[in-house]
């Protein structure tokens, strides 16, 4: 499978720098379609992770050319911000996915290189769609990997240290961090599937391919996604690609009372990341719920601050 993507990047650049195993180990972004494979570089031994998104999917082969588009921009649009956010001074914020290298696009595929992660956060919560198989996403080379696959269930101090990094990431973007004419970024698109775990157990923040450039602060950001009275040639309501509506903020899906388009606020993205930690700290995942109460109520008070309205003036996290 991955000898004939790999063979469309342009002149063979992956094969040529990096060992890469012949089967991706884990799935993340959206609709699950980054296809993410372990790599060594050839010269410094490096261990890294390429992205690859496969053109030829059979369920981008089903969308209309008007979807492909769409899609193919989203993702080129993540590999961007990603690449941005790298070059960030002094350093660039550890809670987002580090991007290495990106690879000339072809008709094809889409590859770009970035740090050692094992799996999405959504691969870790059970779900493997877009793997060949549950053996290869398990990724039993690494002992975090084994240990999590394993038992599947994450400590409550595990779960919260991983939410503090994603909830700095965000304020990171929010800030302006990496963008170099200062602009506010939020990621609209947050979810399982936007979060990756390395191969210690450190949670990192992709999938920015829907994010935006917020405007002044007196200013309202329209939401370019489902917006109400936009229809596609199918029929149904929306631009043709938009992020995962199961995580989507109310601000997503409809307008504001009396029919006016709600402007977009860091409370979109808010409201993703409470579902997240629903999910994460749901009891099915923790039998010990007293103790997974317990270690989440430190992330309460600076993400309902923030959502109030104090922005990203103070350090969520002190």
């Amino acid at each position: 499978m991955f000898s004939r993507i790999f063979a469309h990047v342009s002149g063979n650049e992956i094969a040529q720098k990096y060992e890469v195993s012949g089967t991706h180990s884990a799935s993340g972004g959206h609709r699950f379609l980054w296809k993410v494979y372990n790599a060594v570089h050839r010269k410094t031994r490096l261990e890294v992770s390429i992205f690859i998104l496969d053109k030829e999917d059979p369920s981008i082969k089903a969308m209309s050319k008007t979807q492909k588009e769409a899609l193919f921009e989203a993702f080129r649009r993540e590999v961007a911000v990603l690449k941005q956010f790298a070059s960030a001074k002094p350093q660039p914020h550890p809670g987002l996915l580090r991007f290495f290298e990106g690879f000339e696009e072809t008709k094809k595929c889409l590859a770009f290189v970035s740090e050692r992660v094992v799996f999405s956060l959504h691969n870790a919560l059970g779900h493997f769609e877009n793997l060949d198989d549950k053996e290869a996403q398990l990724g039993l080379q690494n002992s975090y990997a084994a240990e999590l696959m394993a038992e599947p269930h994450m400590s409550g101090l595990e779960a919260t240290r991983g939410i503090a990094q994603v909830v700095e990431a965000l304020e990171f973007g929010l800030r302006g961090g990496g963008s170099a004419s200062g602009k506010r970024r939020l990621h609209l698109d947050l979810g399982p599937h936007a979060v990756y775990l390395t191969p210690d157990g450190q949670w990192r923040l992709g999938g920015w391919g829907f994010s935006v450039e917020l405007g002044a602060e007196e200013q309202a950001t329209l939401c370019p996604y489902y917006l109400p009275g936009d229809t596609n040639s199918d029929g149904s309501q929306g631009v043709p690609v938009a992020p995962w509506l199961v995580y989507a903020g109310p601000e997503l899906t409809s307008g504001a009372a009396g029919g006016d388009i709600a402007g977009l606020t860091p409370q979109a993205d808010m409201y993703s990341l409470g579902l997240i930690i629903a999910e994460v700290f749901r009891a099915p995942k923790h039998p010990s719920a007293g103790a997974t109460r317990g270690a989440s109520e430190p992330l309460l008070a600076p993400l309902a601050a923030w959502t109030a309205g104090s922005g990203a003036s103070e350090p969520l996290l002190a």
